[in-house]
């Protein structure tokens, strides 16, 4: 307090001086129209500056909340798209039901993703406290991103499709034309897509999805686009590239798939094979 006092009484000129200085400034904006308009429209500028400099700052941290909530969004919004393929009715949409179909979906951040290895993996911020589990898919809004290998409490690897031993059961758009998406590990932006029939067609730009012959993946989910389809001489099935729809090093927030009826599938297909 001392120090202070001293500064004070030191500088006890200037301090008066400025004192004076703004005092007339006061006198002068309030007794005069011109200055006073000149002084609140330049503080309105001002403030404005500040105020939205503010808001710049307090929007970005608050991102992550809003990422958040616009994931949780989605979720709700693909359970309520795969209700509507099951609500026609005589070629009438019927009301939407409420989101109770075979599938479900939980939001993810990826935390940790590899794409340039052979054998590529991810790792999820949810585990089997948010439900997860072996063997669930993962799809992105661009397409199919993997499945699951392994869950802790709070985390989930998963096996990419930018993987050697993943395959996706997958069909062209609109077709019946069938085949399996499978990486050759050469490019993170394409992959194969084999098996199918040389008596089959297939044309550059076609769009491939996922079958929906497995019970990991909704039917109609993004594989890739046709960028190249040959068919040597004497082969029994086409050469056909992929171009990803899904651009895998930019993958933030996807989706895990819950078919509700996987295990009563699985149970009646076994039993098929073994008779």
């Amino acid at each position: 307090m001392y120090r202070l006092v001293e500064l004070l009484y030191k500088y006890k000129r200037f301090f008066l001086f400025a004192l004076l200085e703004l005092f007339c400034f006061i006198l002068i904006v309030r007794n005069n129209s011109y200055q006073s308009a000149s002084y609140y429209t330049s503080a309105n500028a001002v403030t404005g500056t500040v105020m939205s400099f503010t808001n710049a700052i307090a929007g970005y941290f608050s991102l992550s909340k809003e990422n958040d909530v616009l994931a949780e969004e989605n979720a709700l919004l693909r359970v309520q798209l795969e209700a509507l393929k099951f609500s026609r009715v005589e070629g009438e949409l019927a009301k939407l039901p409420s989101p109770d179909t075979n599938f479900q979906f939980t939001p993810a951040k990826v935390i940790n993703n590899s794409i340039n290895r052979e054998d590529n993996y991810l790792t999820l911020n949810r585990g089997t406290k948010h439900g997860l589990e072996v063997g669930m898919g993962v799809i992105s809004t661009n397409g199919v991103v993997g499945r699951i290998v392994s869950v802790s409490e709070n985390y989930a690897s998963v096996m990419s499709v930018l993987h050697t031993k993943l395959r996706v059961s997958a069909s062209v758009k609109g077709t019946h034309i069938l085949g399996s998406a499978h990486w050759d590990s050469q490019n993170p932006e394409h992959t194969n897509f084999e098996f199918v029939p040389r008596h089959e067609t297939v044309a550059v730009g076609d769009t491939v999805v996922t079958s929906g012959y497995n019970s990991v993946y909704p039917e109609g989910v993004k594989m890739g686009i046709v960028v190249t389809s040959n068919l040597p001489s004497h082969a029994a099935f086409h050469e056909i590239r992929l171009q990803f729809t899904n651009d895998f090093n930019a993958l933030d927030y996807v989706y895990v798939v819950n078919n509700k009826r996987k295990v009563e599938r699985q149970r009646i297909e076994e039993a098929n094979n073994e008779q």
